[in-house]
This record gives structure tokens, C-alpha cells and sequence, in this order.
């Protein structure tokens, strides 16, 4: 009865603009504390990865879930300069390689996603929103390093690969065989002066730099979900790279599509369990949901493992990259205000 009358009032936009307005209230202190450590982190080397991981508790700032995640709402209010956005947004909070979609956006209005491919899937669950394409994320991050700092990294790695492993998340472990995914990379880097792994920050809580830093490798990380500055970092992180290999399909091909880095990915047999004491974690629930899309999956998975082999990409194939990831819904700031009706 109780989730029903929530469900009701949640119906009425007066109704949540104030429930939305007294939540963000009661949570303004762990707000601050995100933006202040997110702040701090900012001057921190991108290869400090152990300090760069650790956690920052949830901060209360937009009542449209993942929107929150990964610096997107603090990148798009600089990108467009205001200080906040409207309460009736929200976004997926990646490029989603399936037919799945969250459920979690009945009472916003406005979806932001990449592309055609997206919009089609969400509209099949959300007929009556409006669904506005933005292209690659990336696009409207701001570079973390200076130029400055970018070229005395360059100076220092020479030309470098950058290497993204398939990652663990909240409440599910991914486990791959490591020993051949670094035969991989040895076969790779040749003709590179520097091997660069980003891993996720849960890969690193979990210990799984060593094996990378043990075979002489440079670490880093985006940061932590949470972290206000993840994309601009990650944009950095890969404007450094000369190349991209993965042994998995994630937002990283389309950022790296969007950033002209040539990318290749190897196939490699992965599973997932739970992390213990997290059975019920809101990612757990949301991978059962994602298994029922699993055919989707796979057939776009092999899509992008037969384009993205190493060689080169033929004008068809870079076509159908573009057209996966949105690169022509790339919006200037003015068009995002506008469609998104900021004040």
C-alpha cells in the first residue's frame, strides 16, 4: 500500500519537484563531501590508482538515478555552464549493447542516450518520453591534464598502449583467465614504449593491479563511480594512448570510436559471480534482467569483434561504428540547453 501511494504522488510533477527538493536537503552535507573529495582527487595523478579508487559515498544531487554516475551531471553543467539541471532528466549512464533497458526512469521526462540503436529500445519501454541523443559522453568532458602535463607524460611514456580489462562492478565479480589475457598484451606491445592498464576501481579494491604492475605495467583508473571528475579523467587517460586493446565490449569502444584511437578486441571467455554479502545488490538484479537480452547481446558483440580485429577500418565499417555510437548527435552547448530546457 505504502510503495502504491509513493508511486501515486511521485505521479504529479509539483509533487516530486518538492519530495525531490526535501531528499536533496537531508543529503546536502554527503553532496558537499562528494564534490569536495571529488575536488581533491582532481590534483591527484592519474596513476595513483589505490588512492584514485577508494570510495566516495553517494551524494544526493539529481533525483533521476544515473545521471549521478561517473562526473556525467557535473560535465554537463560546465560544458553548458550552469549550476544545476532539471529535475525531469535522466541518462543511461553508458552505451548499452543490447536490448535492455533500466527501469528505473518512469518519472523523468527527458532520456538522454547515444543513438538510433539506443532510442529504439527505450522507446519500446518508454513510449510517451522524450528521448534526446547526445552522442558519445566523452565529447563534453574537459581534459583533466593541462597541456603542460599531457606533454611531459608523452616525453616520459613515449608512444604508449592503453589497455582496458573486461570489469567487475558492485555486487558481481567478472573473472577471466588472466594469464592469458597478459600473453595478449605481450604479443601487442610491440613497437610501444609504455603498457597502460585502466581498470576499473572495483577490479582495483579487489587487488588485481598487482598482476599488471608484477608484469611491469603502468596502472590507472578513471576514479570511482562517484567521482564528479571519472570522465574528464578517463578522456585524458585516453588522449595519452597511441592504441586500445580490450578483451571485452564496454563505453570504451565508443570513446575511443568518438577520440580517433584505433582499437582491437580479443575474445576472451568471461563469467560472473556474486561478491559475497552483496547477493541482493541492485547491479545483481539488474544482470538477471540483462540475461534475458543476452542474444542481443552476443550478436552485436560479434559485430564488433569482427570490425574492430586490427586492421583497418573500411568506410562501411566506420559508418556502422558512427551510427552505433551517435557521433552526429554531438550537441554544442546551446543545443543542449535548449533541448533540455535549462534555465
Amino acid at each position: 500500500m505504502k510503495e502504491i501511494l509513493i508511486k501515486n504522488l511521485f505521479n504529479y510533477k509539483r509533487t516530486r519537484e518538492i519530495l525531490y527538493s526535501i531528499i536533496k536537503h537531508k543529503n546536502l552535507k554527503r553532496n558537499n563531501f562528494l564534490l569536495a573529495e571529488s575536488s581533491r582527487r582532481k590534483s591527484i595523478s592519474i596513476f595513483e590508482f589505490e588512492r584514485l579508487a577508494e570510495n566516495i559515498p553517494n551524494g544526493y544531487f539529481h533525483p533521476n538515478g544515473d545521471i549521478q554516475l561517473y562526473g556525467f551531471y557535473h560535465v554537463l553543467l560546465q560544458y553548458m555552464g550552469k549550476k544545476n539541471l532539471p529535475n525531469n532528466i535522466a541518462q543511461e549512464h553508458g552505451f548499452i549493447f543490447s536490448s535492455f533497458v533500466h527501469k528505473h526512469f518512469t518519472f523523468a521526462d527527458t532520456i538522454l542516450t547515444f543513438s538510433d540503436y539506443r532510442e529504439k529500445y527505450i522507446n519500446n519501454e518508454y513510449p510517451l518520453k522524450n528521448i534526446l541523443k547526445v552522442g558519445p559522453y566523452i565529447h563534453y568532458a574537459n581534459d583533466l591534464l593541462t597541456e603542460y602535463e599531457y606533454r611531459k607524460l608523452k616525453e616520459k611514456n613515449g608512444k604508449i598502449l592503453l589497455v582496458f580489462p573486461f570489469h567487475s562492478i558492485d555486487g558481481i565479480f567478472s573473472d577471466f583467465d588472466s594469464k592469458e589475457f597478459l600473453e595478449i598484451i605481450e604479443e601487442n606491445r610491440k613497437g610501444f614504449d609504455t603498457v597502460i592498464v585502466c581498470l576499473y576501481f572495483k577490479d582495483i579494491q579487489l587487488g588485481r593491479a598487482k598482476t599488471y604492475v608484477d608484469n611491469g605495467y603502468i596502472v590507472t583508473t578513471a576514479g570511482h563511480a562517484n567521482d564528479a571528475f571519472f570522465l574528464n579523467r578517463l578522456k585524458s587517460i585516453m588522449q595519452l594512448s597511441d592504441y586500445v586493446i580490450s578483451n571485452g565490449v564496454g563505453s570504451h569502444v565508443a570513446y575511443a570510436t568518438y577520440l580517433n584511437k584505433k582499437i582491437t578486441l580479443f575474445r576472451q571467455k568471461t563469467t560472473f559471480r556474486d561478491e559475497e554479502g552483496h547477493e541482493n545488490n541492485e547491479n545483481k538484479k539488474s544482470l538477471t534482467d540483462i540475461s534475458k537480452h543476452w542474444d542481443e547481446y552476443e550478436l552485436i558483440q560479434d559485430v564488433l569483434f569482427r570490425i574492430l580485429n586490427g586492421e583497418a577500418l573500411n568506410n562501411d565499417d566506420q559508418e556502422y561504428l558512427n551510427n552505433l555510437f551517435g557521433i552526429k548527435y554531438i550537441k554544442t552547448s546551446d543545443e543542449l540547453c535548449r533541448s533540455l530546457k535549462c534555465n
